[in-house]
């Protein structure tokens, strides 16, 4: 086993983008060899997706793991297989919608539920979990009493959380939109509205909804207009039912054409993290239990994630970089440089482990998110593709409390990995 070691620590301004950041300091890591030998990593199984369609490819998947199913979604079809040995059990033919489209799914009893959370004006898919038979299926936005267009949705527990908009006039002037928050109860199809505004700015990004560490609240986030500056609203919703929802943030953005960014989301004691702004990121985070006030800010951040109540950053500088900040302070915990292109980062459930894409996604690494180390690389031969037709989907999924990996090709390749570590 190769240690890595610390060459250097840094206490001055890190240059991101136009600004400085001067807190804390940077432990740096160079981007070294691997802590283990790929041989390490159990191979439980291997599969394959066999395309029913020229027009499906490995550009346009979906893929997850729900229960006991992984589930890979194509433009056309919808793949079942069992996590346990790989055999594929159903396919359910579907109606394409939007191309590159999110999905969550969840089980709830023998009935599996589809959703589309970026674009949730299109169907909710209710399918038998044992035979991929459709059992109903119907738009959110249809249902009685809702009203407007379905922007993002969130799942938690037996219920949807979801948003709509629709025009107050018929001159579709974009700062003049009414906004609604509803939830719905999956067992019960009762809809309650949970927040609503008559006055908001259409923007054209969805921002997803996302829950606080402490699994107590879900926040959502929309965009008013004064006819001068635009604005950031946030709206927090108990998810015990005890109270509707309630704008607890509203944020002047200083620009005129708002681009608010997907997955940036944050929020952990009563620190809310949010990365919006025109031209350059900024990341900025607010503390919710003194009006928002801003407790610190970063410029030009090029990926923001979190994972198990923690925040990562991925840079672009002279080299790509990973690095992991204090959420209060934003102070640098760690700092990992790459000698090549960070292509995509996920995270393994219930591990501190993330997966990355590298050399034009022909290589899969295993990070170690304690310090930012590269702990091991599984190659396309290893999975039995072809390296110079085949590349690595971005999506790994975990399953077995995270112990165990499905990794998937563009062309189909499917493989489960068991993890020693």
């Amino acid at each position: 086993m190769k240690n890595y070691h610390l060459l250097f620590l840094i206490i001055l301004p890190l240059i991101i983008g136009c600004e400085e950041f001067e807190e804390g300091e940077i432990s740096v890591l160079q981007d070294t060899d691997r802590v283990y030998p790929t041989d390490i990593l159990k191979n439980l199984w291997n599969s394959d997706l066999h395309y029913s369609s020229d027009f499906e490819n490995g550009d346009n998947l979906e893929v997850m793991v729900v229960d006991d199913l992984l589930l890979i979604i194509t433009l056309f079809n919808i793949y079942a297989y069992t996590v346990d040995d790989g055999k594929l059990i159903w396919t359910h033919e579907r109606i394409p919608a939007v191309t590159h489209q999110q999905f969550k799914a969840k089980v709830i009893g023998s009935r599996l539920f589809i959703l589309p959370i970026e674009h949730c004006s299109s169907q909710l898919l209710i399918l038998n979990k044992t035979n991929g038979q459709l059992e109903d299926m119907f738009f959110l936005n249809y249902l009685s009493e809702v009203e407007g267009l379905c922007g993002a949705a969130f799942f938690h527990d037996h219920y949807i959380y979801f948003s709509t908009k629709i025009w107050n006039t018929d001159d579709g002037n974009p700062a003049d939109y009414s906004y609604y928050i509803y939830k719905y109860n999956l067992l019960t199809e009762n809809l309650e509205l949970q927040y609503h505004n008559d006055q908001i700015f259409k923007h054209s990004r969805i921002i997803q909804p996302v829950i606080n560490s402490e699994q107590t609240d879900i926040y959502f986030l929309y965009v008013t207009f004064d006819s001068l500056n635009h604005f950031v609203n946030i709206v927090e919703i108990p998810l015990d039912g005890s109270q509707q929802g309630e704008r607890i943030i509203s944020v002047e953005l200083n620009t005129s054409s708002p681009i608010l960014r997907y997955n940036s989301l944050l929020v952990k004691d009563n620190c809310l993290l949010g990365d919006f702004e025109h031209g350059h990121r900024s990341l900025r985070a607010f503390d919710l239990s003194d009006d928002g006030n801003i407790l610190w800010r970063i410029s030009n951040q090029n990926f923001v994630y979190s994972h198990q109540g923690e925040f990562y950053s991925i840079y672009r500088l002279s080299t790509w970089s990973l690095g992991q900040r204090e959420i209060r302070t934003g102070n640098s915990i760690w700092f990992h440089k790459f000698s090549g292109q960070i292509e995509s980062l996920n995270f393994i459930e219930n591990r501190t482990l993330a997966t990355s894409l590298s050399d034009n996604e022909k290589y899969l690494t295993i990070i170690d998110l304690n310090y930012g180390g590269l702990l091991v690389d599984i190659d396309l031969l290893t999975v039995g593709a072809n390296e110079d037709e085949d590349s690595f989907h971005h999506q790994v999924m975990s399953y077995s409390n995270g112990r165990k990996i499905i990794t998937i090709t563009k062309n189909g390749r499917i493989s489960s990995f068991k993890l020693p570590f």
